[in-house]
């Protein structure tokens, strides 16, 4: 699986997490982005262009729904495809949002989450 230097903007209001994944990431070819909240992530495609957000769906402050809906909204980030991370179940999520392209359930399985960025870069690739 290569990156091909793909960037990942990693979402989570949980730092423990948001490092571990991130250097996962990285060590798979990735160039990652943190950010601890929803306002973080929006203040990152300033200067980041990623090519996948990964979303934590419960957040303090701005949660991942109501990041979501306000990624939409970016000018020029039709391409980008969103991964929604969640200790919550899919149908809890999906009531609430439905508008991504992927799910992962917390605790992140390090291998399918590998596999599902690599899915989405392939399709998101111009």
């Amino acid at each position: 699986m290569s990156a091909n230097g793909k960037t990942v903007l990693l979402v989570d209001d949980d730092t423990s997490s948001l490092e571990t994944l991130g250097e996962i990431l990285r060590g798979a070819g990735y160039n990652v982005v943190c950010a601890r909240n929803g306002a973080e992530a929006l203040a990152c495609l300033q200067v980041a262009h990623p090519d996948v957000v990964m979303l934590d769906y419960v957040m303090p402050q701005m949660d991942g729904a109501t990041t979501l809906g306000a990624l939409k909204h970016v000018p020029d980030l039709g391409n980008v495809a969103i991964i929604m991370t969640s200790g919550l179940p899919e149908e809890v999520v999906r009531a609430r949002c439905s508008d991504y392209d992927a799910f992962l359930q917390k605790p992140i399985d390090v291998d399918r989450a590998l596999r599902t960025l690599s899915a989405l870069c392939a399709l998101t690739a111009s």
